[in-house]
């Protein structure tokens, strides 16, 4: 009993010497502990780039032959006569550009202005099959991954070396393929999208997952179907967006391996999404849609506007906002590219349009230091594929809408 007071009196003394402490403290002027996009935790470095959009762009240079040879791109009992272009992208440096075709051949490309102001092709990599996605690791400037139909997700170096191969596993042990990939931005971790699931693998492991997000449940809903696209947070290493067939963009934690967020959204689903600079705002856009939709993640997702963007047909249209954040780049399926100055509020009256194509254009990337920026241009055009059968000539409608696919980079 003695000992049960003495424990009693030691508590009552610890609860008067934590009052005196509040009242100390209380007289003394709150910290405000709130941290701003400058904070050193979360900077990001911000290039000086600057744009002049009072004139039409400049091509520097262009590549076409590489996917216009038709010895080159047979690829077995098809032949691919209108080899059109899915998606381009500058590495952190901008010294290499990546590509993806429908021959379902990865093409590396060496660009340098200062010494060199040509698109010099220096590696292809067939894939085999049709390729979902490709992209370059944030922090190695030598290392691209890609995914494509029936296959594993396989990371390359520039000099053509296999880097690493994983493996999504599902629950009957056998694999499936991933429709997107993304890398978080420290580099360590590589993240896959996949019916109803994210599945993350560790950079240097090899092979399986290291653990599931499930995003779908049967009694427990969420987001539903294929994934179409995946994000980083530029702010947050921990969170990724992510887009499917569906009717929603979810953000996930990395942490808790849980939902976060579910937005709708009025697509008949999302092919392409962006993260603002500063983490706040996600930008979507649909297929077979003529605008670009901001939603703020602050508020449960709230659609604060459209960018009105022409998309005439299923064929996936990339945009990309400016290392600067300031300026949305996006192509259009009439050969136009759209400039929108994101500065200027809801009502956009900066948002500028050039001609500079007769085509569609399906991706643009923006070099990460200087004005300039590479562009995609190709669309699908039926009859498609041609079989290399005895009825290879027979005349078929098509549509009258110039080939002209090619790799193209142009200067503000």
């Amino acid at each position: 009993m003695a000992t049960q007071q003495a424990g009693i009196g030691s508590l009552l003394s610890l609860m008067k010497a934590n009052k005196v402490i509040h009242e100390e403290n209380s007289s003394q002027p709150i910290k405000n502990e709130t941290k701003s996009i400058d904070d050193t935790s979360i900077n990001i470095n911000v290039p000086d780039i600057n744009y002049d959009f009072t004139n039409n762009p400049t091509l520097i240079e262009a590549k076409e032959d590489c996917f216009m040879d038709e010895e080159k791109i047979k690829r077995g009992s098809v032949k691919y006569n209108n080899n059109y272009i899915r998606t381009v992208k500058y590495n952190n440096d901008g010294k290499y550009l990546l590509s993806s075709s429908q021959d379902r051949v990865i093409r590396l490309f060496s660009f340098d202005e200062d010494s060199n102001p040509k698109i010099n092709l220096i590696r292809e990599k067939e894939c085999g099959g049709f390729i979902y996605d490709a992209r370059w690791s944030p922090c190695n400037n030598d290392i691209f991954g890609f995914t494509s139909f029936q296959s594993p997700i396989h990371l390359y170096k520039i000099d053509g070396e296999c880097y690493n191969t994983f493996k999504g596993i599902n629950h009957l042990d056998e694999m499936d393929t991933a429709r997107c990939i993304c890398f978080t931005a420290d580099g360590s971790s590589v993240i896959g999208g996949y019916k109803d699931k994210i599945r993350i693998f560790h950079m240097y492991r090899s092979g399986r997952q290291v653990f599931d997000i499930d995003t779908y449940k049967k009694y427990n809903g969420g987001q539903k179907g294929y994934f179409t696209c995946l994000r980083m947070n530029p702010v947050d290493d921990t969170l990724v967006a992510g887009s499917t067939t569906g009717s929603n963009v979810g953000i996930y934690s990395l942490k808790e391996n849980s939902c976060q967020m579910l937005i709708g959204h009025e697509y008949d689903g999302v092919t392409w999404m962006e993260y603002s600079r500063d983490g706040q705002y996600v930008f979507i856009g649909g297929r077979k849609d003529e605008g670009i939709s901001c939603y703020d993640t602050r508020m449960l997702g709230v659609k604060l506007y459209d960018i009105p963007r022409p998309g005439t047909h299923s064929q996936r249209i990339e945009f990309e906002i400016d290392p600067t954040g300031s300026f949305l780049f996006s192509g259009t399926t009439s050969g136009a590219l759209r400039i929108t100055d994101l500065r200027a509020g809801s009502s956009f009256q900066s948002t500028k349009e050039f001609s500079i194509l007769p085509t569609s254009i399906p991706s643009i990337s923006l070099h990460p230091l200087k004005n300039l920026f590479a562009i995609a241009h190709g669309q699908r055009v039926f009859p498609y594929p041609i079989f290399n059968e005895d009825d290879d000539n027979i005349d078929e409608p098509t549509e009258n809408i110039p080939i002209s696919n090619g790799l193209s980079i142009y200067k503000f």
